[in-house]
């Protein structure tokens, strides 16, 4: 959405479920225009008023724009959209004790239906780059690792150890506004996070194993170079990482594909993963 080309469309409705957050909604309005004939019906997810500080704010700003682009608002349905409850933020709830109390079906947000009554030509709105982040599955875990750091990684003795951030590894938040976000290095499909030092080589260790390849050479080939004894050691550490990361992952994830009324209380706790960093 953010450089792709629109598909030539007429279209009558356009449905838009954008992440909930101001900069991305105006791209998916822009779009819509682009892509809807006059007269045309758009229905718009948004979140509630509740949902975060400033909501309504950010709402008025986006139905300016969304005028700008000729799409006048009809009316606001609120809590109208039922959302079903991720896997990883079931997770989150049971960190927190909440598994039990809180329904799959918790979160609502707002329907907006706009009609299309004027053709506007608008630039595309600039959506900021985001984080680069590679991810590979492991043995049918989703792990995503970091890789603005990448240019550092061969620029120092290798160490692509996992670092634990916070107690547990599970991060109990799934809000952007989280600082610990800011720290992660290595993050998973479950919400668990870790720093390292070298996420980039990480990557590349993860990939090997996911080949069926030992991790030594691999790491080697990626650094341009043979590595220590001393960073050799730390491989193998981050490889056996890996492997006890996947194993909870995998369990995380049978333990939230259950009906919501077998879980209670907190998850079993994981065997220690990031382990000593010495």
């Amino acid at each position: 959405m953010r450089v792709s080309p629109l598909p030539r469309l007429q279209a009558r409705v356009v449905a838009a479920d954008p992440p909930w957050y101001a900069a991305h909604t105006w791209v998916f309005l822009w779009a819509a225009a682009q892509v809807s004939t006059l007269g045309a019906t758009v229905l718009l997810a948004q979140p509630g008023a509740c949902t975060r500080p400033g909501i309504l704010a950010e709402r008025s700003e986006l139905l300016a724009y969304a005028a700008a682009c000729g799409l006048q608002p009809v009316r606001i349905s609120p809590g109208t959209l039922e959302y079903n409850c991720p896997p990883f933020e079931r997770l989150v709830l049971e960190r927190n004790g909440l598994g039990g109390a809180v329904p799959l079906t918790w979160r609502h947000g707002d329907l907006i239906e706009l009609r299309h009554t004027t053709m506007r030509h608008r630039e595309r709105p600039e959506l900021a780059s985001e984080q680069a982040w590679r991810e590979v599955v492991l043995d049918g875990a989703r792990l995503r690792f970091r890789l603005d750091r990448q240019a550092a990684d061969k620029t120092r003795p290798a160490d692509p150890r996992l670092i634990p951030l916070i107690d547990g590894d599970i991060l109990a938040s799934v809000s952007r506004r989280d600082p610990a976000r800011r720290r992660a290095a290595v993050w998973t499909a479950s919400n668990r996070i870790f720093g390292c030092r070298a996420p980039g080589l990480l990557a590349v260790i993860a990939s090997a194993l996911v080949g069926g390849e030992p991790a030594v050479p691999a790491a080697g080939t990626w650094l341009g170079r043979l590595p220590s004894p001393a960073e050799i050691s730390r491989i193998k550490h981050a490889a056996d990482q890996l492997d006890r990361l996947t194993r909870a992952e995998l369990a995380s994830g049978r333990a939230a594909s259950e009906p919501a009324g077998s879980i209670s209380g907190q998850p079993t706790p994981d065997p220690a993963i990031a382990g000593s960093q010495s």
